[in-house]
């Protein structure tokens, strides 16, 4: 999760950290408390309204499992709407697009836990709980019972208690927490029914989103996009922000400039990693970097 709080930090989404290297505030308001290398946890409670919504789709090469506490939000995952009711519980894969979109203004509460694969691994052994956590492609969600959710909910804050805790002990003793929290979650995921609060994007949608994804580093044009799928400029546009909160065009840019920072963080020439990800241009490279990363590309590399 390193890569995560650098460009968090490198594109000033932290405050000044606090407690060394242990707690970072985002500007939004709420503590990402990293456990070790690997997880990140997070108790997130906003205010918003539409104009001051800030999801838009994305993906990242860890997994998110999302614990919904309140708030009128719909969550859009792969393929699938999961509008949320009480006790839900959301697990996104690495590499999977999704978002969510604010139905109605409310104050928005979730529990939030990303980890990579490594984060369940032991003296360098891939353990059950990580290979069943990461062999999983899709997104699902479930409901927990009333007994469940209020056991979960307890966990949750104990874990958060042992976080903001000065005591070195304490934060070893979340790591475990967390370790039989998404244990037994996963367990519960894999005898479920299906979620009767999911349903299915519309084709269209799945079709367009897919191709962005596939194709963003050779798309010129949002006009391209639309002739692909005989639709118009406005159509193909208006579609996707319905759905996803931005245009086709900022997305391929989001999705060039996260494959930049991976290609930035594994090494890679920036020149060879500006034409890689499907710029014409250092210039406009640099640009779309700054505007998403508040830093140059040279600079990123330089605050790693």
């Amino acid at each position: 999760m390193k890569g995560y709080i650098h460009r968090h930090l490198a594109t000033g989404k932290y405050e000044e950290a606090s407690d060394g290297d242990l707690v970072y505030r985002n500007r939004s308001g709420w503590l990402d408390i990293p456990v070790g290398e690997n997880i990140i946890f997070s108790h997130r409670v906003s205010d918003y309204e539409k104009e001051n919504f800030p999801e838009h789709l994305h993906n990242h090469d860890y997994c998110e499992l999302l614990f919904w506490e309140r708030g009128e939000v719909q969550y859009l995952c792969g393929d699938r709407s999961i509008t949320p009711r009480d006790g839900c519980v959301i697990m996104i894969p690495s590499g999977k697009s999704h978002t969510a979109r604010l139905v109605a203004p409310s104050t928005y509460e979730r529990f939030v836990l990303y980890f990579t694969p490594a984060a369940f691994d032991f003296s360098g052994q891939s353990t059950a709980l990580s290979e069943e956590l990461f062999s999983e492609s899709e997104p699902f969600s479930f409901c927990l019972s009333a007994k469940q959710r209020d056991e979960v909910r307890n966990a949750l804050y104990r874990i958060e208690e042992l976080l903001q805790s000065k005591k070195p002990d304490d934060r070893l003793l979340a790591y475990a927490e967390i370790t039989l929290l998404i244990g037994r979650l996963k367990k519960d995921f894999s005898t479920a029914s299906t979620d009767p609060s999911e349903e299915v994007l519309p084709k269209q949608v799945q079709e367009l989103r897919n191709y962005l994804d596939e194709n963003y580093n050779i798309i010129s044009s949002v006009e391209e996009v639309a002739a692909h799928f005989y639709y118009s400029r406005e159509y193909a546009s208006r579609l996707f922000a319905k759905y996803f909160n931005l245009s086709p065009w900022k997305y391929v840019e989001q999705l060039r400039i996260r494959d930049a920072c991976a290609r930035i963080d594994r090494g890679e020439k920036i020149t060879e990693v500006c034409y890689s990800v499907g710029y014409r241009s250092m210039s406009a490279f640099s640009a779309s970097f700054r505007r998403l990363m508040g830093a140059s590309p040279t600079e990123y590399r330089r605050n790693k």
